[in-house]
């Protein structure tokens, strides 16, 4: 109507609150994503957040790391300390026989990190590595020599930067 818009928080959180009430967008971990990000690319608006997440730790951390679908062996690699590792997400509502198969995939070029939302999304996944499977066998092996580190984001941010400082 011709009036003058002035941008604040208030504004920009109402304004977020309403595209994602009509389902145009999704929030996850404070960032929000196009709905339709999630039929194109065929991961769950959880999985971009978590992966927006590890970029802004490398980001604020400066380590290199790949672009999104960058990598074929995982989700992101990165190079700390002249070191490559490979970062795998997990998010419930992924494929895991798949996150399992490139997880088990990408342990002989390299310390592989498996990142977590938090504790209880960790929990679950180590409760199912102890099912009956060769492949989660071999995983759950892999874990406990160390081969494939378990990380949430808090941990993964504290193990950077701790690299970072050496």
């Amino acid at each position: 109507n011709g009036k003058p818009i002035y941008v604040t928080d208030y504004n920009v959180e109402y304004i977020m609150a309403k595209l994602e009430a009509r389902g145009e967008i999704k929030e996850n971990l404070g960032y929000y994503a196009p709905a339709s990000w999630e039929k194109k690319a065929h991961y769950g608006s959880k999985f971009f957040a978590l992966f927006r997440k590890i970029r802004d730790i490398c980001v604020n951390n400066a380590v290199p790391f790949t672009q999104f679908e960058e990598s074929k062996e995982c989700d992101t690699e990165i190079t700390a300390v002249g070191q490559t590792m490979y970062v795998h997400i997990y998010d419930k509502e992924r494929d895991l026989p798949m996150l399992i198969r490139h997880t088990l995939g990408s342990i002989t070029n390299g310390l592989t990190i498996l990142v977590f939302e938090g504790d209880a999304p960790k929990r679950d996944f180590q409760s199912y590595l102890a099912r009956s499977s060769k492949a989660l066998l071999t995983l759950k092996l892999e874990v406990e020599t160390g081969a494939v580190v378990l990380l949430t984001l808090t941990e993964f941010e504290s193990r950077i930067k701790e690299l970072k400082g050496v």
